[in-house]
């Protein structure tokens, strides 16, 4: 399921409540509040996705139903898949038959309290290259510490997607696993707000800002951002 939203408030800080050893599974909001044109209904089963395209604005269908798959890589024409808060790429080892992305990278850093400003990007496609690594890898143990930019595209690869273990090894995007900061002192969840640059499967190329994880009635596994293709 997709929702477009209008609203244009920073995200506030958001309390959860743990179900499983460092899931984040569910939260009551601050004021019902959610940031973010556009919210995919990722709260799937762990290990299984629904899959964004950009082109369509809108989830995968099949039979009128959301696809909810644990192999991405099986199905075409999407670029960003979900699984709760784990993000993937159509690259790497998530890549599908055809598909041109190199993955993502971390273009502008943002912070809790200051978010960096999505229309402020006005980078190319062309200024983007692949690269083999990056820092952002903390997931859901990011706590006191920020991201950093990376060099070039980022692509997918079998890791333990949330950094601090247990969970079973996914094929996701590290870079936009740094998306928010997770506090497991107060279990509160808030956004970075980055700007990621997201290369899709066609070859084009998306500025995208994450901006939420929860909906107005503290549901999780709603990933809200706000995004725009960048030129050539």
């Amino acid at each position: 399921m997709i929702r477009r939203l209008a609203t244009h408030r920073p995200a506030l800080l958001v309390a959860v409540l743990l179900a499983l050893p460092l899931v984040p599974s569910g939260c009551q909001k601050g004021d019902g509040v959610v940031t973010g044109e556009v919210v995919i209904d990722a709260d799937v089963d762990r290990g299984s996705f629904v899959l964004y395209s950009f082109a369509t604005n809108a989830l995968l269908e099949e039979g009128g139903a959301p696809i909810v798959t644990a192999d991405p890589s099986a199905h075409s024409g999407w670029d960003i898949a979900a699984s709760r808060w784990v993000l993937a790429t159509n690259s790497g080892t998530s890549k599908a038959s055809g598909s041109q992305s190199r993955g993502a990278l971390l273009a502008v850093e943002g912070t809790t309290e200051e978010w960096a400003l999505l229309a402020d990007y006005d980078g190319f496609c062309s200024d983007h290259v692949a690269v083999d690594s990056t820092e952002n890898t903390g997931g859901l143990g990011c706590d006191s510490r920020t991201p950093t930019v990376d060099a070039g595209y980022i692509a997918d690869t079998l890791d333990d997607p949330d950094g601090a273990g247990p969970f079973p090894t996914l094929s996701f995007n590290a870079s936009l696993a740094f998306w928010f900061q997770y506090d497991f002192t107060t279990h509160e969840v808030e956004p970075f707000g980055n700007v990621y640059v997201v290369e899709t499967a066609e070859g084009r190329c998306v500025k995208v800002q994450f901006t939420d994880y929860y909906d107005v009635e503290g549901g999780g596994g709603q990933i809200a951002f706000d995004w725009e293709f960048l030129d050539e």
